[in-house]
């Protein structure tokens, strides 16, 4: 699975820090936040207080454990409230099919204006490039977050 990198609390809130500080400074206000469950959680979670705005959660995954799928599973639909301007969020874009699905299923909404995404860490190979990411890493590397400890 390549290099594995563990993730300290610490630097974890540092990353989160700075996202919002750079969502902030692009003058992007968002409404509401939609966070890809599990692993967006703690990110949305934040993002949630820091704008005081609505969390929506939506569980969506490209992988079972480390192996990836060939497909993007959506589960149910995306728990509201998901509303007006949106900031879709996750821990990591790997291949950047997740994000890109959920992306297509949130413009599918009659409420949602706009959709701007946030994550983390966004791998060099992928896809997809999030409007805001913490960290631009070399697609060898596995991070583990804390919470997947």
């Amino acid at each position: 699975m390549g290099n594995k990198q563990h993730l300290a609390y610490g630097e974890l809130e540092k990353a989160i820090n700075e996202l919002y500080r750079e969502i902030e400074e692009s003058g992007f206000s968002p409404d509401s936040v939609v966070s890809i469950h599990r692993g967006g959680d703690p990110l949305g979670i934040r993002i949630s207080h820091r704008f005081n705005i609505p969390q929506g959660i939506v569980n969506a995954n490209h992988y079972d454990g480390e192996e990836r799928q060939e497909i993007v599973e959506i589960q149910g639909k995306i728990l509201e409230p998901v509303e007006g301007d949106v900031i879709l969020v996750d821990d990591i874009v790997d291949t950047g099919k997740t994000m890109e699905e959920v992306e297509k299923k949130l413009e599918g909404y009659e409420k949602v204006d706009c959709i701007k995404t946030a994550s983390i860490h966004t791998k060099e190979r992928t896809v997809y490039k999030p409007d805001f990411t913490y960290s631009n890493i070399d697609s060898s590397i596995w991070i583990v977050y804390p919470w997947e400890e």
